[in-house]
């Protein structure tokens, strides 16, 4: 896939409940996020289903990390997930318009580490979501190679893309 399809995959929530039908959508609201741009750069909030579980509660008390899984877009290709249980460094490198290698690095802090259920869960909730992301990606760039669309265009839920690819073309 070409480098940018990895990075889109980070901005967008719309398409959670088809492409991640046994990973994200079970613990992620569909089409549900918060946005915010930084120059080039950019910050993605998913509220996890289990923040409803907090209705009710005095929210001074609680942190929003165990709540929220916070996708940063270190631009141009480097996403930083800051998920309940551990950090994931992704980097996609790109080799040539259609093959990137995708260099992903778990951290964990030493408290994290005395859990280490929770902190497996986490990484292998990411790994697997990654791995469908990787499939559409895949069969998207096989689509693009045919050459039937010469131009595409960003829809409502799409601005984080738009952020992206603007950001692309100021650079170049």
């Amino acid at each position: 896939m070409n480098w940018k399809l990895f990075i889109e995959g980070f901005l967008e929530a719309y398409h959670l409940r088809v492409t991640h039908r046994k990973t994200f959508a079970r613990v992620v609201f569909d089409n549900l996020a918060l946005h915010d741009a930084y120059g080039p750069h950019s910050r993605t909030i998913y509220p996890l289903r289990k923040v409803e579980q907090l209705a009710g509660t005095d929210l001074t008390e609680c942190t929003a990390r165990p709540s929220l899984s916070f996708i940063y877009h270190v631009f141009p290709n480097s996403i930083l997930a800051v998920e309940p249980h551990h950090v994931a460094m992704l980097t996609a490198v790109p080799l040539d318009v259609a093959t990137t290698r995708i260099r992903h690095v778990a951290l964990a802090t030493p408290e994290k580490l005395h859990r280490p259920d929770l902190l497996d869960q986490d990484v292998a909730l990411l790994k697997a979501g990654l791995l469908e992301d990787y499939a559409i990606a895949e069969s998207i760039q096989a689509g693009l190679a045919s050459d039937a669309n010469q131009h595409f265009t960003f829809g409502l839920f799409e601005g984080m893309l738009t952020h992206f690819h603007r950001a692309l073309a100021d650079t170049l």
